[in-house]
C-alpha cells in the first residue's frame, strides 16, 4: 500500500538540503505514527536555512541511497500479537522503538517496529529488522551500532545515537525473550 504521502517522494532527490530534511520530517511526522495513525510529534519543528546549526545542509546530503529506502519505506513496520520478544527502550528526548520478535526454534522468523521519533530512528529501526529477520538468536546478538549504519550506508556523526538505540532495542527485547523461556508462565499474560 502506497501512502499518499509517499506519492509525493519522488522529488525527493532534487531538494536542496534543508528542503529534503523539511520533507524527510514530514514523512516521518505523518507515516510512521504509533499503531498506525497519523499523530504530530510536537517537538519536531523545521527551521528555515538561516535559523538551522552550522553544518545542516552538508548533514542531509550525507544520506545516502539505502538511508532513503529505509526512511521512506520502512520494511516490517508495525506490530505482532503475542510476541516472544518485546522492547521499548527511549531516549531522553522521547524517542523510542518498540521492537517485537517472532521466534521459533532459536531463529528469528518474523520481526516487526514501531516508533516515534526523527527519520534516523525510522530508518535505524527498519535496517535492525532487515539484519534480524531469518537468523538465529545467536547471530542476532551480534548485530550492533556500527552494523546497523552500514546497512544504512553510514549516519552523520550526530544522528548515530539513532543506531545505539536501534541495537539496544534489540538487545533488550532478546532478554525479553530468554527471561520468558525461563518462566513459561509469563507467556499467559498478554503485552501492552
Amino acid at each position: 500500500m502506497v501512502l499518499p504521502l509517499l506519492q509525493d517522494a519522488a522529488p525527493l532527490a532534487a531538494a536542496s538540503g534543508w528542503e529534503k530534511k523539511r520533507r524527510l520530517e514530514l514523512i516521518a511526522r505523518n507515516v510512521y505514527a504509533y499503531g498506525g495513525r497519523a499523530a504530530p510529534c510536537p517537538r519536531r519543528t523545521t527551521l528555515s536555512p538561516e535559523h538551522q546549526h552550522p553544518g545542516h545542509a552538508q548533514e542531509t546530503g550525507s544520506f545516502g541511497e539505502a538511508f532513503l529506502a529505509h526512511a521512506l519505506t520502512p520494511q516490517n513496520l508495525g506490530a505482532l500479537p503475542n510476541p516472544e520478544g518485546f522492547a521499548r527502550p527511549q531516549r531522553d528526548c522521547g524517542d523510542y522503538i518498540e521492537l517485537y520478535l517472532r521466534i521459533q526454534d532459536e531463529v528469528i522468523s518474523d520481526a516487526r517496529f514501531l516508533t516515534e521519533g526523527c527519520v534516523q530512528v525510522v530508518a535505524c529501526g527498519s535496517a535492525l529488522t532487515c539484519l534480524i529477520k531469518g537468523r538465529p538468536v545467536s547471530q542476532a546478538l551480534q548485530v550492533d551500532a556500527e552494523l546497523i549504519q552500514a546497512e544504512l550506508g553510514g549516519l552523520p556523526p550526530q544522528h548515530r545515537h539513532c543506531a545505539e538505540l536501534a541495537e539496544r532495542t534489540l538487545k533488550e527485547a532478546l532478554r525479553d525473550y530468554w527471561s520468558r523461556r525461563r518462566s513459561p508462565w509469563r507467556a499467559v499474560y498478554p503485552r501492552r
